[in-house]
């Protein structure tokens, strides 16, 4: 799975570029409504085939706001993306991938069924892992095999990797068609 975090207009440019290696089932973007663009953001993705999941509402250090306020964040975020899809929203991302045990809960009882960190490591269906690609690390990414490859795109614009991020695409693709044979 290819992992696009946060709301940002420039993300609709990764979203052109993966529509067009035919990966928009392999790929979710987790949206927060930081921006005031979100809903057309979110739509335009959806449009596309994307799968849509939860950056919370503010995109908060979750690990630094009142359990009221937890709440509100992880309940409100996957109600709006629901309204705008019209699909259940089952994907969560931590924001800066800061997370405990509490929050850990506040995400199942807010009926997430998966939850990614920014950590390496899978530890479970709550705490899945990545592989955070910086833009610089691409021989790397295609040296492993990860469940979750995280991208940002400003790691594309300020390491002018855009050329890579089109052969990660090529390779990812093929690795792709050739486990599912």
């Amino acid at each position: 799975m290819i992992s696009i975090d946060d709301t940002c207009i420039e993300n609709m440019i990764i979203a052109d570029i993966i529509k067009e290696k035919g990966l928009e089932k392999e790929t979710i973007f987790f949206a927060d409504f930081i921006d005031g663009n979100a809903n057309e953001y979110i739509k335009y993705l959806h449009n596309l085939g994307f799968q849509i999941g939860s950056h919370t509402v503010n995109h908060l250090k979750l690990t630094d706001i009142s359990d009221d306020e937890l709440e509100a964040q992880l309940n409100d975020s996957k109600k709006m993306i629901e309204e705008i899809t019209g699909k259940p929203c089952i994907w969560f991302a931590y924001p800066y991938g800061l997370f405990n045990n509490k929050i850990v809960e506040a995400v199942k009882k807010a009926g997430y069924k998966y939850a990614r960190t920014c950590k390496r490591e899978d530890d479970g269906e709550f705490k899945l892992g990545c592989f955070e690609m910086s833009g610089k690390n691409w021989s790397e990414a295609m040296e492993r095999k990860y469940a979750i490859y995280q991208m940002h795109y400003y790691n594309l614009e300020q390491n002018n990797s855009f050329n890579q991020f089109n052969q990660f695409l090529t390779w990812y693709k093929d690795e792709t068609n050739r486990n599912n044979k």
